[in-house]
């Protein structure tokens, strides 16, 4: 079976700007905690604000607000610090650089995705943007993996499934709302939310999150369905602060007796979250057609 060090995204050439800057500082500052055989760039949200003005001679460029970036890191064989402490470890280190998302996968469970056609693991492969290699683990070249139609079939059954469980919840998050129950309300509709996000990714990118942080999902859906977060950084003040009460409805709805969601609140929370299900249901169907139909590729 044919072997290759880098993806092949690898050897591109990217241009000199604070994104490649700041993506030479995460690198750094993640290998200074962590051993890793690999690092690699899959998703980046950058944005900045220019002004021009016949006053002046120069353009200034100033950054709205922090970048963000999702990163694969591959730990080396010898790294013996479980999988989920990396992540936590390295999202706090990095968050004075950047707003950054880890994901943390061994490289035999790298290649066995590859050899399988992992739709997600093989466009990071071909597409990602490789930011360090210790060259030590190659990578497998991908190949056709199991049959393709079972494969569709299976994922389209896993965003039914998934589907199904976020209009429950937002079912419950209406029985609730209309028992005065706000706070259990906001919990369901986290709930509603957290599962359609965790359904996006796996039918988007091929990506299954295990993830229960509706923050750490909002950032992974950014990379694929940027129109349909719910992100406060997308946001008027307003929006920004009913997501953050949406956000810490997990815990602070349940737990936290100072914890609280006017019917005004709710009622927007509930009108919106509608209106976030019904798109990603019809992007979804959209993308599940276009893999039956061979518009495009199950690696696509």
């Amino acid at each position: 079976m044919k072997k290759q060090k880098t993806p092949v995204a690898a050897t591109k050439n990217v241009k000199e700007s604070t994104e490649t800057t700041e993506l030479k500082s995460l690198t750094q500052a993640i290998l200074m905690k962590t051993k890793a055989e690999k690092v690699i760039c899959f998703g980046s949200i950058v944005t900045t604000k220019k002004k021009n003005s016949c006053f002046s001679s120069d353009e200034a460029v100033k950054r709205v607000e922090p970048n963000s970036y999702c990163l694969l890191v591959i730990p080396s064989v010898t790294e013996t610090v479980p999988d989920i402490l990396i992540q936590q470890r390295l999202e706090e280190h990095l968050k004075n650089i950047a707003t950054v998302s880890i994901i943390v996968h061994r490289m035999e469970e790298i290649n066995a995705a590859l050899q399988n056609n992992s739709s997600f693991f093989t466009k990071v492969y071909k597409k990602g943007l490789l930011l360090h290699d210790n060259e030590l683990e190659p990578f497998i070249a991908p190949t056709t993996g199991k049959n393709i139609s079972e494969r569709i079939s299976k994922r389209e059954k896993f965003w039914n499934q998934w589907f199904e469980l976020s209009q429950s919840f937002l079912m419950g998050a209406h029985f609730y709302s209309g028992e005065q129950r706000n706070n259990l309300a906001v919990f369901m509709l986290h709930q509603s939310l957290q599962h359609c996000y965790s359904a996006m990714l796996k039918v988007l990118t091929g990506y299954r999150s295990n993830s229960n942080s509706l923050k750490r999902l909002v950032k992974l859906i950014d990379s694929a369905l940027p129109d349909s977060s719910f992100s406060p950084a997308e946001a008027s003040p307003e929006s920004a602060r009913l997501s953050a009460l949406l956000m810490k409805g997990f815990s602070d709805a349940r737990y936290n007796d100072k914890y609280s969601v006017t019917n005004d609140e709710l009622n927007t929370l509930l009108y919106r979250i509608e209106k976030i299900l019904t798109h990603a249901n019809m992007i979804c169907q959209d993308r599940l057609q276009d893999l039956k139909s061979g518009k495009i590729a199950y690696t696509g």
